[in-house]
């Protein structure tokens, strides 16, 4: 959530190119464009990772035309039993802007509604104001999105569109389409494929192959931030979960809600605690408990955060054995596609662990 809100799209731009009539976004122009683009009867498509840039490609591919033959290869166990999320890292992510216009050309915003927590805006409680969002959007952990984004998958019951779990592939010749994937069992199987998607996150090993070509250059940035995530154990049902909540700016603190183990009505919240350098990560980890709740309480000067209402002594020890998480680095690929292959989400532009955020993996 430390970069989340930086990211969050209050308002919409719309670019107007003079080819598309007046009242036409580029970007629904470009979304259907991808949407539909033509292809032969018999477009064999294998997605690398089944993260939320390669469930929506599968999803869209599922809804919109029968005209591919898909195979989703995901080295993780299947969403639907593994757990929602990481407590080291289960920061809010929120589907706005451009991830809403994905799930809306999917047909799937009452799914989405049904399912996830419905994202309202921002209350930043050191200044007293709401910012309201005034289109759809969600919010949730990564495996809630990627839980629902199967059950997009599910509802258009393709049967031209099969999602493994606990497979591994890999790339052996991107000019001719080739993958070799191992199961869990260790059973191997050789496949020819027409387009081949690494949706596999910033570890992809796709770009690790793309990354031996000649033509290959990838830029690295670090912006020197880390966050650690502190779990909110009590009184949290003083709080609006489709909001997220500015509490503080040194360290930066926002929280936010996903589903719990009842669903959305069960939420559960983390807030993200972001800082420059490890050192000051360092002295979070270690300070007496004393020390560190009157730092979290100074965070929203000149007025007094009250964020330790919502936190318990052993959720503050609990945070303080956890590793911090780079949330500044990141990496600029070129090119994205050779051969039949291509590069999409964080396997082009990788950021970890918020990685590009579900909205723009979307689009």
């Amino acid at each position: 959530m430390f970069f989340i809100v930086l990211h969050l799209p209050f308002s919409k731009i719309w670019l107007r190119p003079p080819f598309l009539a007046a009242r036409r976004s580029y970007k629904l122009w470009l979304l259907e464009k991808t949407l539909w683009s033509p292809f032969s009867m018999s477009t064999r498509v294998a997605i690398i990772g089944a993260g939320p840039a390669g469930l929506v490609l599968a999803a869209t591919l599922a809804k919109k035309s029968s005209a591919f033959s898909v195979k989703v290869f995901e080295q993780g166990a299947d969403h639907k039993a593994a757990a929602s999320y990481d407590p080291n890292r289960s920061y809010t992510i929120d589907i706005t802007g451009h991830g809403a216009l994905a799930v809306e050309a999917l047909g799937a915003t009452e799914l989405f509604d049904e399912k996830l927590i419905k994202f309202k805006g921002l209350r930043i409680l050191i200044t007293g104001e709401d910012h309201w969002f005034d289109g759809n959007g969600w919010t949730g952990s990564r495996g809630d999105i990627c839980k629902t984004l199967l059950g997009v998958i599910d509802e258009a019951a393709s049967p031209n569109v099969e999602v493994l779990f606990d497979t591994t592939a890999e790339v052996l010749d991107m000019m001719k389409g080739t993958v070799q994937t191992t199961s869990k069992a260790g059973e191997r199987a050789v496949h020819e494929f027409d387009v081949v998607v690494g949706a596999d996150g910033a570890g992809s090993k796709l770009r690790g192959v793309m990354s031996k070509l000649p033509s290959f250059a990838m830029s690295s940035i670090n912006m020197e931030n880390y966050s650690i995530m502190l779990h909110m154990d009590q009184n949290t049902s003083e709080l609006d979960p489709g909001l997220l909540h500015i509490f503080g700016t040194d360290p930066f603190l926002v929280a936010g809600a996903i589903n719990g183990n009842g669903g959305k009505s069960d939420p559960l919240w983390f807030c993200q605690v972001g800082f420059k350098g490890l050192d000051k990560g360092k002295w979070l980890q270690e300070a007496s408990l004393k020390d560190l709740k009157t730092k979290l309480k100074k965070s929203g000067w000149p007025k007094s955060t009250d964020l330790l209402r919502y936190v318990s002594d052993k959720s503050l020890q609990e945070f303080q054995a956890r590793m911090p998480q780079a949330t500044g680095k990141g990496k600029m690929v070129s090119p994205w596609s050779h051969g039949r292959c291509v590069l999409v989400g964080d396997a082009g532009a990788p950021f970890p662990p918020i990685g590009l955020l579900a909205s723009p993996s979307f689009a």
